[in-house]
């Protein structure tokens, strides 16, 4: 399923991998972001970081499919028994299941199409747990949303 939030997670592992290539670490690039403060950016952060592994693993950041990345294009795989597949862009927990973390960073990994394909919408043990991290997050997030009560005279 392609969903807004695709593009931008291929986009954003590239430009971390450009910062690797140029001495940074990733993890400091995602932290000067400031938006790991919550658990949400948590979240996101450890999804950019894993993505980035996940990427150099299937051999998805040579030249040709750093120019993909860059627009935002399915990289190629090219190292491994799933060598020549697209690397598509997977929900650790599926829409069908949740579909409000739909387009959260957090919630997205990169996959062989043949292995996403045969995963198709199952919640998983490893998705349910995710389901709870995701959860918690949005929980926290409207925890910090303060309501002011009206003054009544």
């Amino acid at each position: 399923m392609n969903t807004p939030a695709n593009p931008r997670l291929r986009k954003a592992c590239y430009w971390l991998h450009v910062a690797q290539v140029d001495g940074d670490t990733p993890a400091s690039v995602v932290d000067a972001t400031g938006h790991v403060r919550t658990p949400r950016g948590q979240l996101a952060k450890e999804s950019l970081l894993r993505n980035l592994t996940i990427l150099e693993r299937l051999g998805c950041l040579a030249e040709d499919n750093l120019a993909k990345l860059r627009r935002g294009r399915a990289p190629t795989i090219t190292r491994g028994p799933y060598a020549e597949e697209i690397a598509e862009v997977d929900h650790i927990v599926p829409v069908s299941k949740a579909p409000r973390f739909e387009n959260w960073i957090g919630n997205l990994e990169f996959m062989p199409q043949t292995l996403n394909r045969r995963k198709g919408n199952k919640l998983t043990a490893r998705s349910f747990s995710h389901l709870k991290k995701l959860t918690a997050a949005l929980q926290n997030q409207f925890a910090r949303v303060v309501v002011k009560q009206p003054a009544f005279q």
